[in-house]
């Protein structure tokens, strides 16, 4: 008898999801079907918007969407319908990572909404950094000024910093063989390279010295591209991985601050 259930269930909510879908391409084609047949530029214009929003809340955010945004003449457009619509149109490019278009609608919104919401100078801020470092500079302290949940935002730097902090290692094992790997937390390889490439530079002086100049260049060619290029190379290898790794666990952290700020200061479609 259970299975009997369960499979009934199962078609039930076939049939309800091919009826939300049905539904929900009906609404498209009826929004098209009237952006089609008004004459009206104003009406056009304003159908466009709903259609947007109508996609936008139906979690449908992509270049297509970006390509309906496209279609608006903002200028045939009331006042509440304009602000609708830049909203609208600023979060899909923010969603779509079209940086550009972003701080287009960003600063569209700013000339609608002259006390914009904590959580639009959030999205700017995150847009800005890809745009204006000073500006996002300005916007941080100002939303830390608004609320402590802010100083979050420094993992954005914390990773930059870890970035750089791991490009002064490699410049190290260039000049000291094997201080990148203990400057990465590899001690026993640091030192281990270390080791070999100090023996081969006393060896060489002592084959010098002796004037074994053939057997000094013989032996520093091949020692050379050995324990010097091979403990750099490794070098890089190990940096790149344990930065991989940081970042990852980094990005992660930050991912999940930032979540957290937009849970506390939603940004939703109008």
């Amino acid at each position: 008898m259970r299975p009997i259930i369960i499979i009934i269930n199962i078609v039930l909510l076939c049939i309800e999801s091919c009826y939300a879908q049905q539904n929900f391409e009906k609404d498209l084609l009826d929004f098209e079907r009237s952006i089609f047949q008004t004459s009206d530029t104003w009406k056009k214009n304003e159908l466009l918007v709903q259609k947007i929003q109508f996609l936008a809340k139906a979690d449908s955010i992509d270049l297509k969407l970006q390509a309906e945004i496209e279609r608006v003449d903002p200028y045939y457009l009331s006042d509440s319908m304009r602000q609708i619509f830049t909203w609208n149109a600023m979060l899909v490019s923010f969603f779509n990572k079209e940086i550009s278009l972003t701080v287009y609608y960003i600063e569209s919104f700013e000339k609608l909404e002259k006390e914009p919401s904590t959580g639009f100078l959030a999205l700017k801020y995150l847009t800005y950094l890809e745009y204006d470092t000073t500006t996002a500079s300005q916007l941080k302290k100002e939303l830390i000024s608004k609320d402590s949940i802010f100083y979050g935002l420094n993992c954005i730097d914390e990773i930059k910093t870890y970035e750089m902090r791991n490009k002064k290692m490699k410049l190290y094992a260039a000049f000291i063989p094997g201080a990148g790997m203990m400057l990465n937390g590899n001690v026993g390889k640091g030192l281990i390279s270390l080791s070999l490439n100090t023996a081969t530079i006393l060896a060489l002086a002592y084959l010098i010295k002796g004037n074994l100049y053939i057997n000094a260049v013989s032996w520093g060619t091949n020692l050379v591209g050995k324990f010097y290029i091979g403990g750099t190379n490794l070098t890089r290898t190990l940096i790149a991985k344990r930065e991989s790794s940081q970042k990852n666990k980094l990005a992660q952290t930050c991912e999940l601050t930032i979540e957290n700020i937009f849970k506390k200061y939603p940004l939703e479609f109008r």
